[in-house]
C-alpha cells in the first residue's frame, strides 16, 4: 500500500500536490522495512530520528556497492524528485569525511541495463546532523517491468548511517513557466520611463498670436531611447592575453560595449600564477584588470584557490604541512598586493565538490572555512563566494552545495554568495527540473551569481533558443545576481560551440542577437507627445532627432533606477518653418 505524502511545489504562484511513490520511507514500524532491501548489509530499526519515532539503521556492509533499495512502480516518461535524511554512524578509520551516492536502476525499451547516479554528496562528515540527500531525475518512457530501483549506496564499505523520511515524487510540469518569469522580470528588472515634449517657439510675436508656448511644429520628432549600461550585471569571462594586445582591439571594445563585468578565464589560477614556487607571472593580468577598471567594468576574480588537483601546482604536493599552510598564506598576500581594491567579486575556493587536493594535502576537513577567514583580511572589501559545477545543468551537487552554504553560515564563515559554473551540453534542457535546482539552491538564502554560463549546441538557431530559456528563468529570480557569459567569441566567422559573436570584427550571430535584444532596451519613437515605457533599470542616452534618421538636436545621459523615471523635454525653434533646433532636458 503506498504512503500518501503532500508535497508542495510552488511555481511561481502554482500550487501542486504530489504522492509519495517510495512506501515506508518514514520506517515507523521497527521490525520490517519491506518493501525495501537492504542487499549485502544488516537494517535494524533505530530510536534516534530525523522525524516521528524511528529510523533505519544500516550496518555489516559486505561491499561497496551494497545498499538500501527500493522498486518502485512506474512507467517512466516523467521527472522525479527524491528526498531523504541521513546521518553517519562510522566512518573508515583515518578518513576525514565519505561521499554518499543515490541511484536509479532500470533496463531501458532497448534492453540496455542503466546504472545512473543523480545525486551525489561528498564530504559527509561524523558530526553532522541529519543532512538531506535530494536531487531530480528523468526516467524515460518504456522501460522494462514497469518499474525502476532507487538506490543508496556508499563507496566505503565499513561505513555505517541511519536513513529517515525518504520520499519519491513525480516533478510537476508547468507549460505557463515562461509568461511567468517573463512577467516577474517586468517587475524586478524594468521600471517606467516617461518623456515629455514641451514645445516653445524663440519668436515672443508668433507665440503671442499663435497659440502660446506651444507654438512649435513637432511632428516630424522622434526619440531614441538607447541603453548604455545595465543595472543588472551581465558579463563575461576575458582572455587576458587578448584583452592586452593592442592589435586587436575589437575585442577590448566589444567586451568594454556591452558587458558590464568581465572575469579573467585563464591566468590567474595557483597553477598558472606560479608554477614555479615564487616565481609569479602576473604582468598580463595586472594590465588586464587595469583596462577593464578604466573602462568601469566590474571584475570577478576566479580561482583564488580550487579543490581540483589539476589547478593546483606540482610542488604544493611536495611540501611538508607547515610550509603548505605558509604558501597559501604567500598566495594570498601577493594577490592582495596585486589587486586589493581590484575585484568585487572573488571567487575563494572552487570546486569543492569535485575534489580535496587541499583537504588531503593541508589534513583539514575544515579547510573550506580557513580560506574564507584567511581571504577576509587580504581582501576586506571584496564581496567572497564559493564557486560550484553540476548544481545548475544537473542534480548531482545541488543539494550539497545548498547545505554546503547553509553549514558555513551557521559557523560564521564570511562568504557573500554562491557562484555556479553551467555549461549546458544537451539540446533539450527540461525548464521545470531547472527551476527545481535553482529553488534548491536558493534554500541557502545567499546571493546567487552565475560565474559560467555556455551552451555548447550546434546549430546557432538551437544555441540561441537555449540561451533564451535559460536566462529567462535565471533573469526572473531575485536571488540571482548577476551572469557571467562564456565561450563568447568565436574567432572564426563560422566558428562553432558557444561563441555569441564570431569573426575579427565581433559581430553577434542569432544567439547572440537574442542576448542584446531580449534583456536590454534600445526603441525609438514618434515624439508627438509624451511616451511611456517599461524599460530595463540601468543608464541610457536620450536623443532627440528631427526625424526618425534624421539630425541630432538633443541628447542627455540618465539613469533609471528602481523608482523610475519621467523626464521633460523642452523643444525649441525659430524661423517661419517653425522648425525644431534646440532641446533642453529638465
Amino acid at each position: 500500500m503506498f504512503i500518501d505524502l503532500l508535497v508542495f511545489v510552488t511555481l511561481y504562484n502554482v500550487v501542486f500536490s504530489a504522492t509519495n511513490l517510495i512506501e515506508n520511507g518514514d520506517f515507523e514500524n521497527p521490525n520490517t522495512i519491506d518493501p525495501w532491501e537492504c542487499l549485502g548489509c544488516k537494517p535494524n530499526g533505530l530510536r534516534n530520528s530525523y522525524s516521528g519515532d524511528w529510523s533505519v539503521m544500516v550496518t555489516q556492509r559486505d561491499q561497496s556497492f551494497s545498499a538500501l533499495t527500493q522498486r518502485i512502480r512506474s512507467s517512466g516518461g516523467e521527472n522525479y524528485v527524491f528526498k531523504s535524511y541521513i546521518k553517519l554512524l562510522k566512518l573508515v578509520r583515518g578518513t576525514m569525511y565519505t561521499d554518499i551516492h543515490v541511484y536509479v536502476k532500470y533496463t531501458d525499451r532497448y534492453g540496455t541495463y542503466i546504472k545512473q547516479r543523480f545525486v551525489d554528496y561528498p564530504k559527509i562528515q561524523i558530526g553532522f546532523e541529519w543532512t538531506e540527500l535530494s536531487g531530480d531525475v528523468y526516467i524515460p518512457n518504456g522501460i522494462q517491468s514497469n518499474n525502476f530501483n532507487v538506490s543508496i549506496e556508499i563507496p566505503e564499505h565499513e561505513v555505517d548511517f541511519m536513513l529517515d523520511e525518504a520520499s519519491l515524487t513525480v516533478l510537476p510540469r508547468n507549460s505557463r513557466w515562461k509568461a511567468q518569469a517573463n512577467s516577474e522580470i517586468d517587475r524586478l528588472r524594468k521600471a517606467t520611463l516617461t518623456l515629455t515634449p514641451v514645445a516653445h517657439h524663440t519668436s515672443y510675436y508668433y507665440c503671442q498670436h499663435n497659440g502660446g508656448s506651444y507654438c512649435i511644429d513637432i511632428s516630424y520628432m522622434y526619440v531614441e531611447i538607447k541603453q548604455k549600461r545595465s543595472q543588472f550585471p551581465f558579463g563575461s569571462t576575458i582572455q587576458p592575453d587578448l584583452l592586452v594586445n593592442d592589435s586587436l582591439t575589437n575585442y577590448g571594445q566589444f567586451m568594454y560595449d556591452h558587458f558590464e563585468m568581465g572575469e579573467i578565464d585563464n591566468g590567474i589560477q595557483w597553477i598558472d600564477m606560479e608554477s614555479d614556487q615564487r616565481q609569479i607571472d602576473n604582468e598580463t593580468l595586472v594590465q588586464a584588470m587595469q583596462r577593464l577598471q578604466n573602462h568601469r567594468l566590474k571584475r570577478w576574480g576566479s580561482g583564488l584557490f580550487s579543490a581540483l588537483s589539476k589547478s593546483n601546482p606540482d610542488w604544493i604536493s611536495k611540501l611538508p604541512l607547515r610550509d603548505i599552510n605558509l604558501a597559501i598564506q604567500d598566495r594570498i598576500n601577493y594577490m592582495a598586493a596585486l589587486f586589493n581594491g581590484s575585484f568585487e567579486n572573488l571567487d575563494v575556493y572552487s570546486d569543492v565538490l569535485q575534489d580535496d587536493f587541499l583537504e588531503i594535502y593541508t589534513q583539514s576537513a575544515n579547510i573550506t572555512q580557513e580560506l574564507f577567514l584567511k581571504a577576509r583580511q587580504g581582501f576586506p572589501h571584496a564581496r567572497l563566494f564559493l564557486d560550484e559545477r553540476n548544481v545548475l545543468n544537473s542534480s548531482l551537487h545541488t543539494t550539497a552545495y545548498a547545505n554546503m552554504a547553509k553549514r558555513l553560515k551557521s559557523i560564521h564563515t564570511p562568504y557573500y554568495g554562491l557562484g555556479i559554473k553551467a555549461h549546458f551540453n544537451s539540446s533539450h534542457i527540461d525548464m521545470d527540473a531547472l527551476k527545481y535546482r535553482i529553488d534548491k539552491l536558493a534554500e541557502a538564502r545567499s546571493p546567487l551569481w552565475i560565474s559560467s554560463l555556455a551552451f555548447h549546441k550546434d546549430p546557432v538557431s538551437l544555441r540561441a533558443q537555449l540561451l533564451d530559456d535559460v536566462v529567462t528563468l535565471l533573469f526572473s529570480r531575485p536571488e540571482v545576481e548577476g551572469i557571467i557569459l562564456d565561450d563568447v567569441w568565436g574567432p572564426e566567422q563560422n566558428s562553432q560551440d558557444a561563441a555569441l559573436a564570431n569573426g575579427q570584427n565581433l559581430q553577434y550571430n542569432q544567439a547572440g542577437l537574442v542576448y542584446q535584444n531580449r534583456w536590454h532596451t534600445h526603441e525609438t519613437h514618434r515624439f508627438t507627445s509624451s511616451v511611456t515605457v517599461r524599460a530595463y533599470k540601468g543608464e541610457y542616452d536620450i536623443i532627440v532627432r528631427r526625424g526618425r534618421n534624421g539630425p541630432v538636436v538633443g541628447t542627455k545621459h540618465v539613469t533609471l533606477g528602481n523608482g523610475g523615471l519621467s523626464l521633460t523635454i523642452h523643444v525649441t525653434g525659430q524661423g517661419q518653418n517653425y522648425a525644431v533646433s534646440n532641446v533642453v532636458f529638465g
